[in-house]
C-alpha cells in the first residue's frame, strides 16, 4: 500500500510506513484495519463485558479497536459512551454511562487516528483536553494498567506530564500494571510513577479479584448510575442536613463561611437580628420573608441558624443548595417532593428576574420562604417591587451583639488582639463599624489589621501553583459563589503532578482553601472578592479567568438544554460587561477572549460576547468580524439579531451624514421592532438598544419632519411598554432616561 512492490525497508517505521499508506492508498488501508481491528463478536468472552460494567470513573485506550462496541453490541456490559479525543472533549460525557476514551482515535473515525509521527507530534505540541483529563485522573484516581507492558511512546508521554513519584511526599493515589514478563529496568522506571506490578495476566486478575466480587460490583455499578441519572436533589431537608454534620470548628471564627456544625455545636454566636428574624417567620402561615444586608453580614449565618431551630420543634424546613444550577422548575418539584413548612434560600439573588416566581410558587404551597440576599443585588433584581413580602435589614451590631461575638472567641480561645483589651476597649473594637461587615469586623479585631491589607499578603505569600490555584478560586467564587473540584482546578492550573496535588492539599491544610461537599472554595465569598481585587491589582487576574475559562470550556456539555454548572460558568464568565468591569484593560479583555479561540471556535456565544465586546467598548470593524462568526453558526438567533441592529445603529451614527447612513438606521430600527413586537424574542437589551440609539438619532436634527414625528412616536410607545415589562432593568432604566431628555416624558 505505501510502497507497492518496492523491496522492503528494515529501517523504515511502523508509524511512517502508516502515513505513506495513508496518503498513497487511504482506501486500502481503511480495508486492512477494518479487517485487523474489527473485533469477531462471536469469540468475545464473557468476562469483557464484566471488565467494561465495572464502577470504572473512565477508561482511556490508546487502541483503535471496537472491542467496546462490541461489549455494547452484545449488550452484555455496562451502558457505555464511547468517545474519540480527536472528535470530543470531556464536556461530551453522558450522566449515567461509562466514558470510554479512545486517545489515539477510533476505527470508525479513520482516518482521524493518531498512528504517525507527525500526527502524534502534532497532537503533543498543543493542549489537548482528553489528554489533560487524562493525566488528571491518573494523579489523582488509582489506575489499573491492564493489557498492555507499556512500551508505547504515548504512554509515556503521558506519565511524564504526571510527574515522578514524590517519595515521602508522594501524595498521589498507587496505581497499579497487571502483567507478566515485564523487563527488570522498566519496572524499576515504572515504581518511579508510583505504578506497582502485579505479576498477572488480565484473566488470572479476573478469576481472583473480579469474579468472587461479581455481584456487588454491578450492584455498584448500577447505583452509580442511578445517582447520576435522576441527580443529587438541589434541596435537603435541614433536619438530615444538621445530623449528616459534624461539630462546628474555630475557623468559622476567624472567616470561613458557616457550616451546619458549627450553627448546631459550634461557634455561631446568636445576634438580636436573629431574634427579630425568628419572630417575623413565626408570625406568617404563608408567604415570605427576606432577610437583605451588605456582603460578610452574617445573613447565611442568621438563615441556617433559624433554619435549625425551626427543623428542631418538629417542622419539615427545606434548604436549597446555594450551588444549584438546575432550573427553577426542577427546584420547585425537590422542594414539593419534601412537603415543607418553611423553605430557606440563601442568595435568592442568584435566581435574577426568576426569583419571584420561584418564591411565590413555592410559597403558594402552604409553605413559608426565607430567603437572604445582599441589598444591592436585591435591588438590583427589582424583588422588593415584584414581591410581596417581609424585607428585614440587618442592623449594626450592638453592645450585646459583641457580647455574644466576644464570648465565642474567648471560648474557642481566638481573640487574637483583642485578648489585651479591656470588656468594654473589646465591644468598642467590635462595634466600630457601621456597615455591619461582621466577617471584615472578626478579621481586623481579632488581627489588629486592615480587612484587605490581611487578604492582600495572605495571596502575596502565595507562588507557582498555590497562587494560581488560589487566583482560579477565588476568581470563581466571587463571581458566582460556586467551588470547583480537585479535578477541575488542577486542569485549569495545569498541576496535575505529584507537586501539584500536594501543593492544593497544603493550601488546604492551611485554611486558605476549604472543602465543602467535594468542591474547593475560598473561606468566604467577602475573602475571594478582596483577593480578585488584589489581584486585577497586580495584574493576574486575567491569567485567573483565562485558566478557569479553559478548564470550563472543554468541560461543559455542548448537547445539554439545561444550564449545567459548567454551561452556568461559561455564560458568566464570557459575557462582555463581566470581563470589561472584572478586568477594565482592553488588552487583558482581548487577550482573554484571543486565549479561548482555540477551543471555543464552534461556540455561538463566544463570537456573540467577543463581537458585542468591540461594539460596546472598542473596535466596530472587529465588532462586524466576530459577529459574522456568531451568525454563521446561529444566523436565526434574536440575540444576534440584537447585536447587529445594534452594530447597524452605530455605525449610521457614526457617519450620520452619509448617503446610507439613514438607510441603515432604518432597517436596524425596523427589525428591531419586529424583535419587540415578538414576545419570544423581545428582550430588555433589546429595548435599550432601539431606545438609547432611536432618541440618539432623534438628536441628530438630521430627520425629516414626518420621520421625526413618527419616531418620537413610537419611541414614546416602548418606553410604556419597558416600563410594564421590564421596569426594574438598571441598563434599561438608563437607556429610558436617556430616551426621555431627547423626546420628553
Amino acid at each position: 500500500m505505501a510502497f507497492g512492490e518496492a523491496p522492503f525497508d528494515a529501517a523504515s517505521t511502523l508509524g511512517e510506513i502508516f502515513r505513506i499508506a495513508q496518503q498513497r492508498s487511504g482506501n486500502a488501508l481503511r480495508e486492512q484495519l477494518e479487517r485487523m481491528f474489527t473485533v469477531d463478536r462471536s469469540t468475545l468472552p464473557k468476562r469483557y463485558a464484566d471488565w467494561f460494567a465495572l464502577p470504572w470513573s473512565r477508561i482511556y485506550t490508546l487502541n483503535i479497536d471496537d472491542l467496546d462496541s462490541a461489549v455494547q453490541a452484545a449488550k452484555k456490559g455496562a451502558d457505555l459512551n464511547i468517545l474519540s479525543a480527536l472528535t470530543s472533549s470531556p464536556g461530551d460525557e453522558r450522566a449515567g454511562a461509562t466514558t470510554v476514551v479512545h486517545l489515539n482515535g477510533r476505527l470508525a473515525d479513520y482516518p482521524r487516528v493518531t498512528f504517525d509521527p507527525p500526527t502524534y507530534g502534532s497532537r503533543t505540541a498543543t493542549p489537548d483536553a482528553w489528554y489533560q483529563q487524562f493525566i488528571v485522573d491518573t494523579v489523582t484516581r488509582p489506575t489499573l494498567y491492564i493489557g498492555t507492558v507499556l512500551d508505547e511512546p504515548p504512554i509515556w508521554h503521558y506519565l511524564s506530564q504526571r510527574g515522578a513519584k514524590g517519595g515521602a511526599s508522594e501524595t498521589r493515589p498507587r496505581s497499579w500494571l497487571f502483567t507478566k514478563n515485564l523487563p527488570i529496568a522498566r519496572r524499576e522506571l515504572l515504581a518511579g510513577f508510583n505504578i506497582n506490578l502485579i505479576e498477572a495476566y488480565e484473566q488470572e486478575v479476573y478469576e481472583a479479584v473480579v469474579e468472587p466480587f461479581r455481584a456487588q460490583l454491578l450492584e455498584v455499578s448500577a447505583q452509580r448510575r442511578r445517582r447520576a441519572r435522576t441527580g443529587a436533589s438541589t434541596a435537603a431537608n435541614v433536619a438530615d442536613i444538621i445530623a449528616e454534620n459534624p461539630k462546628g470548628e474555630s475557623a468559622f471564627l476567624m472567616g470561613s463561611e458557616p457550616s451546619w456544625g458549627d450553627i448546631h455545636d459550634g461557634y455561631a454566636a446568636e445576634f438580636e437580628i436573629d431574634v427579630e428574624l425568628e419572630s417575623r417567620v413565626l408570625a406568617k402561615s404563608d408567604g415570605a420573608v427576606v432577610l437583605h444586608g451588605p456582603a460578610g453580614s452574617g445573613k447565611s449565618t442568621s438563615l441556617m441558624r433559624l433554619a435549625a431551630v425551626l427543623a428542631a420543634r418538629g417542622n419539615s424546613v427545606a434548604w436549597v443548595d446555594p450551588g444549584a444550577a438546575e432550573s427553577i422548575a426542577q427546584i420547585e418539584t425537590d422542594i414539593a417532593d419534601l412537603e415543607p413548612d418553611y423553605v430557606f434560600v440563601d442568595e435568592v439573588d442568584r435566581f435574577a428576574r426568576g426569583a419571584r416566581s420561584l418564591i411565590e410558587r413555592v410559597a403558594a404551597s402552604g409553605a413559608v420562604v426565607v430567603g437572604a440576599s445582599r441589598t444591592h443585588r436585591l435591588n438590583a433584581i427589582g424583588l422588593r417591587n415584584d414581591l410581596d413580602a417581609d424585607y428585614v435589614g440587618t442592623p449594626p451590631l450592638t453592645d450585646r451583639d459583641a457580647e455574644a461575638l466576644i464570648e465565642m472567641l474567648e471560648r474557642a480561645n481566638r481573640l487574637g488582639a483583642l485578648l489585651s483589651k479591656s470588656p468594654a476597649e473589646r465591644i468598642k473594637a467590635v462595634t466600630r463599624r457601621a456597615d455591619r461587615q461582621l466577617l471584615v469586623t472578626l478579621i481586623e479585631a481579632t488581627s489588629g489589621r486592615k480587612f484587605h491589607d490581611k487578604v492582600a499578603d495572605e495571596c502575596a505569600d502565595l507562588a507557582g501553583i498555590q497562587l494560581s490555584a488560589y487566583g482560579v478560586i477565588c476568581a470563581t467564587h466571587a463571581a458566582e459563589n460556586f467551588g470547583l473540584s480537585i479535578d477541575d482546578l488542577l486542569m485549569a492550573v495545569h498541576g496535575a503532578t505529584n507537586e501539584g496535588v500536594s501543593e492544593l492539599k497544603q493550601l488546604i491544610s492551611d485554611q486558605l482553601l476549604l472543602q465543602v461537599d467535594g468542591k474547593l472554595r475560598a473561606r468566604h465569598r467577602t475573602i475571594a472578592e478582596s483577593a480578585v481585587d488584589h489581584f486585577r491589582k497586580e495584574g493576574q487576574l486575567a491569567t485567573w479567568l483565562e485558566m478557569l475559562l479553559f478548564m470550563v470550556a472543554i468541560k461543559y456539555d455542548r448537547s445539554a438544554q439545561d444550564a449545567g454548572p459548567y454551561k452556568k460558568l461559561l455564560v458568566r464568565f464570557l459575557n462582555h460587561r463581566f470581563l470589561n468591569d472584572q478586568l477594565r484593560e482592553p488588552g487583558d479583555v482581548r487577550g482573554v477572549y484571543g486565549a479561548l479561540e482555540g477551543v471555543l471556535a464552534q461556540e455561538f456565544h463566544y463570537w456573540l460576547q467577543r463581537g458585542s465586546y468591540e461594539l460596546d467598548y472598542g473596535d466596530l470593524t472587529l465588532a462586524e468580524t466576530f459577529l459574522r462568526q456568531a451568525e454563521a453558526i446561529r444566523p436565526d438567533d434574536n440575540l444576534f439579531e440584537t447585536a447587529w441592529c445594534h452594530l447597524l445603529l452605530k455605525m449610521s451614527l457614526n457617519s450620520a451624514r452619509g448617503v446610507s447612513a439613514r438607510e441603515l438606521a432604518e432597517e436596524a430600527l425596523r427589525r428591531l421592532s419586529a424583535l419587540l413586537d415578538d414576545p419570544g424574542t423581545r428582550t430588555p437589551h433589546t429595548y435599550a438598544v432601539y431606545l438609547r440609539y432611536g432618541s440618539q438619532w432623534v438628536q441628530t436634527g438630521l430627520l425629516p419632519s414626518a420621520e421625526d414625528l413618527v419616531l418620537r412616536r413610537d419611541l414614546r410607545s416602548r418606553i410604556t411598554q419597558a416600563n410594564v415589562r421590564y421596569r426594574d432593568n438598571k441598563l434599561l432604566r438608563e437607556a429610558i432616561a436617556e430616551a426621555e431628555r431627547v423626546i420628553g416624558r
